[in-house]
């Protein structure tokens, strides 16, 4: 990843989250994120260079708005755990959180605090031995691992999507019809924003992109869109 802060410019809202895709090259995804007098921004992609942020802000036009004066405040390229560890408990031991195995992307407080949970059930009324942490620990940590491979194919549907103009468009189009419409009915809203926040499993999440009403209305949007 690659992330920092500047200072929020007097113009730029403080209660609306921005988010942005394809550029630079190698970005899953981007986002501006108000707190308070500062904005937060932080990149999620493949092989992010220490000049990315930079990179980001001119490519989507935003550098004459957030570069200096207000400047880079804490700027850094943290790693992030992509995978589950290969070993994570044996006897009178146990690993938890980005140690043993974290939602992919997301959410790593609330996987520690699961993973850790699951732990300490374990260890207070079963046991610490290899075979206790095996049977009632391990279960958890393979949950959220398996969900984490769905998280991988909805990543992909994504770039794939980014990358291919037609499907873009469609995706563009049935986005800006869902804003103006009923809530019950934002399919593509749902699925973006529970990529973006790790509201909802990628299980489900995927699950729903592949329903009848997701792939009916891009097909819809993709039609009308060939038609001008």
């Amino acid at each position: 990843m690659a992330q920092d802060e500047v200072q929020r410019p007097s113009d730029w809202p403080n209660d609306v989250v921005r988010t942005y895709f394809r550029y630079p090259r190698g970005l899953v995804f981007g986002a501006l994120i108000p707190k308070g007098e500062y904005l937060n921004i932080s990149l999620l992609g493949d092989g992010l260079t220490p000049d990315a942020v930079a990179d980001f802000l001119e490519a989507q036009g935003l550098a004459p708005s957030l570069a200096p004066p207000q400047g880079s405040l804490c700027g850094c390229t943290p790693r992030i755990a992509v995978q589950p560890a290969q070993r994570i408990f044996g006897d009178r031991w146990v690993a938890v959180g980005d140690a043993a195995v974290t939602r992919l992307y997301k959410d790593g407080i609330g996987s520690a605090l699961a993973t850790a949970e699951a732990a300490m059930k374990a260890a207070v009324l079963r046991g610490i031995g290899a075979d206790d942490f095996r049977r009632f620990y391990a279960p958890v940590c393979r949950r959220i691992a398996q969900d984490n491979l769905y998280g991988k194919w909805l990543v992909r549907l994504w770039s794939r999507a980014l990358t291919t103009p037609p499907a873009l468009r469609a995706w563009k189009r049935i986005l800006g019809e869902e804003a103006r419409g009923s809530e019950r009915h934002r399919t593509q809203m749902r699925i973006l924003w529970g990529m973006l926040t790790g509201d909802e499993p990628y299980r489900a999440l995927l699950r729903l992109a592949l329903s009848p009403r997701s792939l009916g209305g891009l097909t819809k949007a993709f039609l009308q869109g060939r038609r001008g």
